[in-house]
């Protein structure tokens, strides 16, 4: 009988880990890997799990040294001939980020899925589960290969590139709103509906941890771009309204950041379509490309941010950066 695939599996902590604690007054970490795993039935089945208790830490705790670290775990794991492929356990909060961090900086044809859960193992209706018994089997999956990572939970398959999450609790928070899922997990079946193209890569040497998110409001003036500045940001990630819009105020702090040789990214703060310049009006997005933001196409903030940190690991240059920034 052939062997089933291996497939390699990094618990990294999150609400999927999480039981209530008396004392705390609410949940905290307690599951580790192994006893995680086995409240999965059935996932021997599926495939044979190596598992890596990575950490036991909520998403919003991880640093860029942590994460970084995590980054070179998933390479180790999947540079290994043996491994089919790789599943990575963490908290929701951070994964449209997380996941899109290991998509870029990950140079790997196996599949690396990311998943998650939105109720502890102490609420009826836990998730967790049936999340990573998903997951395990897209990662086993010769279909999954090629797509850079997936995000699985709920049934769905979703590229990083793409996904966010739009809710704060419910079970489908987890959706890729400009063209819908790459495919579903039905029963046994792993169906695909369309493929990823056009996967990017950073050979990055780490994350630069000073990149600011900036969401942008009617009427703001340039206060935090230049206390962003004057703390000692080497990167700046704005999120506009709409195509790229943003007040005469915000417009001037663009200039500055721009003036002192900061790469600065224009993005959309809708939750789906593009930025582009289009209005001429002051602040405008054709003023703020002008003023030598960047706009990279439909990213979010969130991952905007995470390849800017990529990038400025690269080079502080940021004609080159631009070009890392051009839409794919």
């Amino acid at each position: 009988m052939k062997a089933k695939p291996l497939v390699s599996m990094i618990t990294t902590g999150g609400t999927i880990a999480m039981r209530p604690d008396p004392k705390a007054r609410g949940n905290v970490p307690r599951l580790k890997g192994k006893e995680l795993l086995a409240l999965v039935p059935g996932i021997g089945k599926v495939s044979r799990i190596r598992l890596v208790d990575f950490a036991l830490t909520p998403a919003m705790q991880y640093t860029s040294e942590k994460l970084w670290d995590l980054v070179q775990c998933i390479k180790r794991e999947a540079k290994d001939p043996k491994v089919s492929g790789v599943v990575v356990v963490q908290g929701t909060d951070t994964i449209e980020e997380t996941s899109y961090l290991f998509e870029l900086a990950v140079n790997t044809p196996k599949p690396v899925v990311v998943t998650g859960a939105m109720r502890t193992s102490a609420e009826l209706g836990w998730d967790g589960p049936a999340n990573v018994l998903d997951s395990a089997r897209v990662a086993a999956s010769r279909q999954a290969r090629g797509q850079g990572v997936l995000v699985v939970l709920n049934k769905a398959i979703h590229p990083a590139r793409e996904v966010t999450k739009l809710h704060t609790a419910s079970l489908e928070t987890f959706h890729s709103l400009d063209c819908g899922p790459l495919g579903y997990v039905d029963g046994e079946e792993v169906i695909f509906k369309r493929r990823v193209t056009g996967v990017q890569r950073i050979p990055a040497r780490g994350l630069e941890p000073d990149v600011d998110l900036i969401k942008a409001g009617a009427g703001m003036d340039s206060r935090l771009i230049l206390a962003s500045l004057k703390s000692g940001a080497k990167g700046l990630v704005i999120e506009a309204a709409g195509r790229s819009h943003v007040s005469p105020g915000i417009l001037e702090g663009i200039k500055a950041a721009v003036s002192r040789g900061i790469p600065t990214v224009v993005v959309s703060r809708c939750p789906s379509g593009r930025v582009l310049p289009a209005y001429a009006f002051l602040g405008g997005g054709l003023t703020v490309k002008q003023a030598g933001a960047m706009m990279p196409d439909y990213l979010s903030g969130p991952k905007a941010r995470i390849k800017l940190m990529l990038a400025l690991s690269l080079t502080r240059d940021p004609r080159r950066i631009a070009k890392m920034f051009l839409p794919s």
